[in-house]
């Protein structure tokens, strides 16, 4: 910020203007944080300090990769490259929940040759420049999805926002076997950056806790603990079983404390 503010008065000395000014990616990144918070107050921050132009943060923003909907493997891979960025090596946890979707349609264009469908239960339909989208709809069913499903990748580290890894748009009849064939798709796209979450959260619902107890049963191994109670003798023992991913990586599933508090 001071080096954008001593660029912006040697600019002004000088008699010129602040196009072309060159910035760090550190105040840029800033610049895009509040301006995406708060546009007064960027342009606010502009009068007084300086810094990109709101058509010069669109062209930042396009520069970077697009959160891909469905199952993606570019979206794993650009959690993972920002994890090899900071250096971290540490637990990262995993969590899931649905919230209800407006049932809908839609059409992007997500590349130069390539569109997608959004918003059916089937999942995302991608086609090219050659498909006939009245054809496409006359020969396929395409249900609007009621639930939007979520998964985020957490640092359980203070201050750090979650990263979200896939959204997938489904129906509302979904079973427990249903919901483990899409966690397999998101496990298996950590797993083949080698990221290994320690724990999965979800809600209290009938469906999501038998969720939780497939996967659990799904685990080729397991490490067992036992918690001696000095005050109540063995009958007060707790015995814990966890479930080991590939042998090794243990996966623990939780819930939050308000819906463990209804469910326990």
């Amino acid at each position: 910020m001071v080096e954008a503010f001593i660029a912006k008065n040697d600019r002004a000395q000088a008699g010129k203007s602040l196009r072309n000014l060159q910035y760090t990616p550190a105040f840029s990144n800033f610049c895009d944080i509040l301006s995406a918070l708060s546009p007064v107050a960027y342009a606010t921050f502009c009068e007084h300090f300086g810094g990109r132009t709101p058509d010069s943060i669109r062209k930042l923003r396009i520069k970077r990769p697009w959160f891909q909907p469905g199952f993606s493997a570019s979206n794993v891979a650009t959690i993972a490259t920002t994890l090899a960025q900071y250096n971290y090596c540490g637990p990262v946890t995993l969590s899931w929940d649905d919230t209800d979707l407006e049932p809908a349609i839609s059409i992007f264009q997500e590349s130069k040759d390539i569109s997608a469908i959004v918003g059916g239960s089937a999942g995302v339909v991608r086609i090219g420049p050659a498909d006939d989208l009245d054809r496409l709809f006359e020969r396929a069913q395409f249900n609007p999805a009621t639930k939007l499903r979520i998964w985020l990748l957490n640092i359980p580290l203070p201050k750090i926002p979650p990263s979200l890894i896939a959204a997938v748009a489904h129906g509302s009849s979904n079973t427990a076997n249903d919901l483990k064939a899409m966690h397999e798709q998101v496990v298996s796209l950590l797993h083949s950056h080698h990221i290994f979450p320690i724990s999965g959260a979800c809600n209290g619902t009938e469906t999501e806790r038998s969720l939780q107890g497939i996967i659990s049963r799904a685990a080729l191994s397991t490490q067992s603990y036992s918690i001696p109670n000095s005050c109540f003798g063995s009958s007060a023992t707790i015995a814990l079983t966890i479930p080991l991913i590939e042998s090794h990586h243990p996966f623990i599933s939780i819930q939050d404390s308000k819906h463990a508090l209804k469910t326990a």
